[in-house]
């Protein structure tokens, strides 16, 4: 009964579906050619730009950061003065003996010393006079306190006389008494040997003896002893601390004191010749005289503190340069590539500022906790982004220690043997 009902249903569904056209699909409109060219630019350079940023990082070394950096030298003021003309800047460059500036006694500074020399003079002699009155104070004080120690010492040494009289007569007694012993003991073992007494005798009479030969050993050392500090107190001076006079320490101070005085007055004595050498009438013709000062080195003007007619002291900062002769680069390093790194490795050099290729080699490589405090004055201090980094400084090849090169932020690569052509690829990839 099913399948009756259900066929005309069937049958008319299906010429349904005969009698209505089945839907056509759409057809999209053809892009252009160019909008896909368009897409290709877009995107080659974004994936060149991100294979950029990872390249370097996952197959060699590269630096963190870099910079061209040389040892600054410093030229400082010879002596006192005033500068004459200043014509150089910071960035000029420089050759080595180059006159920088000269300097000259102002005359106000001649006409001031002119002046002042008698008073230095004159002050000198009172001290002069002062100090030669303690000198003689103090020797003084010296001569009552040796005076003391010479009386001090001969009553030791007549203590220390009638000491070792006592001590001889002793020693003596009992060498004697020594001696009668061994002879006693000598007869002792006759008299065993003849079986008159017996052993333990025998050896009583040998501990007896013994004791009496040690008792006089001790005499006769206790008698040298004295013998040498009466020879000690004779000579002048005591060696046994027990014997020091308490009197002794006054007497070293005095000494010291003596000593310092005595170098004083002959320093000061000196000066005062040497003041009276130079009239002060003769101070007038060192107007006019010039210093001239000069490059030490060869290269670029880092930094002038000074300027045109300023009066400067001796030893003051005057320019500081940076050596030319010194270029080198210095690297800080993420601290995984340590066991990539040794000393003499290649290093290739980019200079991001002038678009410069520059090749070295690793010359010393080292953590930050053993970075020397008094390390030579770098034109630049490069710190570590990160504490935990290494320091590597790298040499420069000959032809490219160019003093232009100096103060350039660079990108250091470290290719090693066998990754030259990737590097080359990463400095092409940093051009675009």
């Amino acid at each position: 009964m099913t399948n009756l009902i259900d066929s005309p249903n069937q049958e008319r569904a299906d010429e349904d579906e005969i009698k209505t056209p089945k839907p056509r699909p759409v057809e999209l409109p053809k892009e252009a050619i160019s909008w896909r060219i368009l897409r290709l630019c877009i995107a080659i350079p974004l994936l060149a730009i991100s294979f950029a940023a990872l390249f370097p990082f996952a197959v060699l070394p590269v630096s963190t950061q870099a910079v061209v950096n040389s040892r600054l030298s410093l030229v400082k003021a010879p002596s006192e003065g005033e500068l004459g003309r200043v014509t150089l800047e910071t960035g000029d460059s420089v050759v080595a003996n180059q006159v920088l500036a000269t300097t000259s006694i102002p005359h106000t500074t001649l006409r001031s010393e002119s002046l002042g020399v008698s008073h230095v003079r004159s002050d000198m002699e009172q001290e002069s006079a002062r100090v030669g009155a303690s000198l003689a104070a103090s020797q003084q004080e010296k001569s009552r306190y040796d005076q003391m120690y010479s009386q001090y010492l001969q009553h030791v040494a007549a203590d220390l006389a009638l000491q070792v009289r006592e001590a001889e007569r002793a020693s003596e007694s009992a060498q004697r008494k020594a001696a009668s012993s061994a002879e006693e003991v000598k007869r002792s073992q006759d008299a065993m040997k003849d079986h008159l007494i017996s052993r333990p005798m025998l050896d009583q009479v040998t501990d007896k003896a013994e004791q009496v030969q040690r008792d006089a050993d001790t005499k006769s050392a206790a008698l040298r002893r004295l013998q040498q500090q009466l020879a000690d107190a004779k000579a002048g001076y005591i060696l046994d601390p027990s014997m020091t006079p308490p009197f002794m320490s006054a007497r070293d101070n005095a000494t010291s004191e003596l000593e310092r005085l005595l170098q004083e007055k002959a320093s000061l004595d000196r000066q005062l010749k040497e003041a009276g050498s130079v009239p002060t009438d003769d101070l007038s013709t060192t107007v006019g005289q010039k210093t001239t000062i000069v490059s030490p080195v060869s290269g670029t003007i880092w930094s002038r503190s000074v300027a045109t007619g300023q009066t400067v002291q001796e030893g003051t900062d005057l320019f500081r340069i940076a050596d030319a002769n010194s270029i080198h680069v210095e690297v800080w390093l993420d601290r995984r590539y340590g066991p990539e790194l040794s000393i003499g490795d290649t290093a290739l050099v980019y200079l991001s500022g002038l678009g410069k290729e520059l090749s070295g080699r690793v010359t010393s490589f080292e953590g930050t906790n053993r970075r020397l405090q008094n390390e030579e004055v770098n034109a630049i201090d490069l710190q570590p982004v990160h504490p935990d980094q290494y320091h590597v400084s790298i040499e420069l090849a000959p032809e490219d220690r160019k003093a232009m090169y100096i103060g350039q932020s660079a990108k250091v690569l470290f290719p090693g043997s066998g990754h030259r052509i990737r590097a080359g690829i990463y400095f092409w990839l940093k051009r675009m």
